[in-house]
């Protein structure tokens, strides 16, 4: 077994102390703990806010409530379970494409990686594709991202807005999606990148949660909607990166710094300042 295929292996199935004993990643558990403790009394505030709001909404407004996150969970034991089912189906059609094929310990986990950004790509084109469908036409979807709305209104309505049609379970299940990584997260083989993607996950559920019992719909279902845009092409880079196809990788890859820059740097910022200001 080549160097390369063992650091591989290794990699899988790093223990906690391990983890440790990288510099980064004591760096990322610092940081991670400073950001669960700071959502602590963030969360307090919020909580207060809800309430306010849950106590002086209109008669018969269905106003946001943990009993919702019921479909969230079903949605997360789904995705958990799905994730494992595609892992393993496409792991199967990935391995005589992968661009591996001597090494078997290397084709194995290059394979499997194949197979995990695939399972993603396809998530992400059918969230993306729900997202555009719920907001399309509403008033608060901007031009930037092909409506006609104007995303600086999107909280015009709040906390009482009526919202979009499916746009509650759309929240609901691509949260859900969220939470079903989590869970496969901590039940999978740590890597070394573990701490960093567990912050990640955990991010991702509290920004998620927060703007769904927050009732700010309309304009965190935006934000969620930019993400996922630039996670389709980043996970086709990324299977295609592991198989024979290395042209198809170079064009997707430029394809990709193009959508990346334009949702992430020029579009997240913009919308981050309409927020706020």
């Amino acid at each position: 077994m080549s160097k390369k295929s063992e650091e591989a292996v290794v990699e899988k199935n790093m223990g906690l102390l391990e983890l440790l004993s990288s510099p980064m990643n004591i760096l990322f558990a610092v940081f991670t703990t400073f950001t669960v403790g700071m959502m602590i009394p963030f969360t307090r505030a919020c909580y207060a806010c809800a309430s306010l709001h849950t106590a002086n909404k209109p008669e018969g407004y269905d106003f946001p409530a943990l009993s919702d996150m019921k479909l969230m969970a079903i949605s997360s034991v789904g995705f958990a379970i799905l994730e494992y089912v595609c892992r393993s189906v496409l792991y199967v059609a990935f391995v005589p494409i992968c661009k591996e094929q001597v090494d078997i310990p290397q084709r194995t986990w290059r394979s499997g990686k194949g197979a995990f950004c695939t399972y993603k790509f396809f998530y992400f084109i059918a969230a993306t594709y729900w997202g555009y469908y719920c907001m399309v036409d509403e008033y608060y979807f901007p031009a930037w991202l092909g409506g006609s709305g104007d995303f600086t209104i999107s909280f015009r309505e709040y906390p009482y807005a009526k919202h979009a049609y499916q746009l509650k379970e759309y929240s609901l299940v691509t949260m859900g999606y969220h939470v079903g990584g989590l869970i496969n997260h901590f039940i999978n083989p740590r890597r070394n990148d573990f701490l960093e993607m567990a912050l990640h996950h955990i991010v991702s559920l509290y920004l998620f949660g927060g703007y769904y019992l927050f009732n700010a719909w309309e304009t965190g279902a935006v934000v969620a909607l930019l993400h996922d845009i630039a996670d389709i092409t980043a996970n086709l880079v990324k299977l295609l990166a592991e198989s024979k196809f290395k042209t198809s990788t170079a064009v997707v890859f430029v394809i990709h710094m193009i959508v990346w820059f334009y949702t992430r740097l020029f579009l997240l910022p913009l919308f981050i300042y309409q927020i706020w200001t």
